[in-house]
């Protein structure tokens, strides 16, 4: 089997028999399936990927990654409303979102130093 069999009979399992048992999630998860038995684990610790190879020690395993839908924040720029996409865990820290603040703002205040120029 290619790994693009492995993905494409994985991913199938994954729609047909995983997704509406974990989504929505509100944070990001991997989920690892075997692909010959169709057996699955959230890999929401380290033991649980370990535990399904135990259980399929033959087993072709297939690893998928779920996330929460991207969300969006408005940022405004040189007067003008901008979206900036702020996806996963990390970029939903106010640290984070301070940086993009930062970032956007000083982009503003290059470009109006160029245009004065």
């Amino acid at each position: 089997m290619t790994p693009q069999e492995s993905a494409a009979i994985g991913n199938a399992i994954y729609q047909e028999k995983i997704r509406h048992l974990i989504e929505p999630v509100e944070r990001a998860v991997s989920v690892m399936i075997d692909v010959h038995s169709g057996d699955w684990a959230v890999l929401d610790d380290v033991d649980a990927g370990k535990k399904l190879r135990e259980r399929r020690p033959n087993g072709r395993f297939f690893s998928k990654r779920v996330a929460p839908p991207p969300q969006f924040r408005e940022v405004e720029v040189n007067g003008e409303v901008v979206q900036v996409l702020v996806d996963s865990d990390y970029f939903r820290r106010p640290r984070f979102a301070y940086g993009i603040e930062k970032m956007m703002k000083d982009l503003a205040t290059e470009q109006q130093a160029a245009e004065s120029d």
